[in-house]
C-alpha cells in the first residue's frame, strides 16, 4: 500500500524492499535517495499530512531528547527525525530547520559501525562520543548553519574511529 501511494504522487521506489512498516526488519531495503525523496513529498505536502509534528524533536522528546549529535544549544527543537540503531548501523531521517528560517530533509545512513571488543571498551570507559556521532553532528550542524557539505573520505569504522578520536582528544591507535 505504502509503495502504491507514493507512486501515485510520482516518486518511485525502483528496487526498495518494504517488508514491514516497522522498518525493524533486515529485509527493508531503501536508498537514502529514495528516503529523501519521500520526505521532500511529506515536506510539500506537510499542510495536508500534518506529519512532521509527529516527530521526536531534538532535545524534547522521544530519541531525540537524548541523541549526542543534537545536544548544542542551538540544535534544540531544531531537527525532527525518526532514528534507527541496530548492531553496526546508525540511522538518521527527517528534517532540520535551519539558522535561516529553512526548514530542510535529510538523510544519514551509516552502516559499518560495529568496532572490535577493545575499542568498544576504550571509548565506554572515556565517555568519549561514538565516532558516527561526531560525524552525525558535523553533518546536522552543517546543515543548521547553512555551510556546503563535502564527503572527502569515505570509510568505515576504523577512519570513523581514528578521526573521532583526534576530534575528542583521546589519541591512541583506533
Amino acid at each position: 500500500a505504502v509503495r502504491a501511494i507514493l507512486t501515485k504522487h510520482g516518486i518511485d521506489l525502483g528496487n526498495a524492499t518494504l517488508a514491514d512498516g516497522s522498518g525493524l526488519s533486515a529485509h527493508n531495503l531503501i536508498s537514502a535517495r529514495q528516503m529523501l525523496s519521500v520526505l521532500n513529498f511529506i515536506q510539500k505536502n506537510d499542510a495536508e499530512l500534518d506529519f512532521i509534528k509527529l516527530l521526536p524533536s531534538s532535545q524534547v522528546d522521544g530519541t531525540l531528547a537524548w541523541r549526542r549529535s543534537v545536544t548544542a544549544p542551538m540544535m534544540k527543537n531544531k531537527v525532527h527525525a525518526k532514528t534507527g540503531t541496530i548492531t553496526g548501523t546508525s540511522n538518521l531521517a527527517g528534517f532540520i530547520d535551519t539558522a535561516g528560517g529553512q526548514r530542510k530533509a535529510f538523510v544519514m545512513f551509516q552502516r559499518g559501525l560495529s568496532q572490535d571488543p577493545a575499542t568498544h571498551e576504550r571509548y565506554r570507559a572515556s565517555k568519549a562520543p561514538w565516532p558516527w556521532t561526531v560525524f552525525e553532528k558535523g553533518v546536522l550542524e552543517s546543515i543548521y548553519q547553512q555551510q556546503p557539505i563535502q564527503i572527502v573520505e569515505q570509510c568505515y569504522t576504523g577512519c570513523l574511529a581514528a578521526k573521532a578520536a583526534r576530534l575528542a582528544g583521546l589519541g591512541g591507535r583506533w
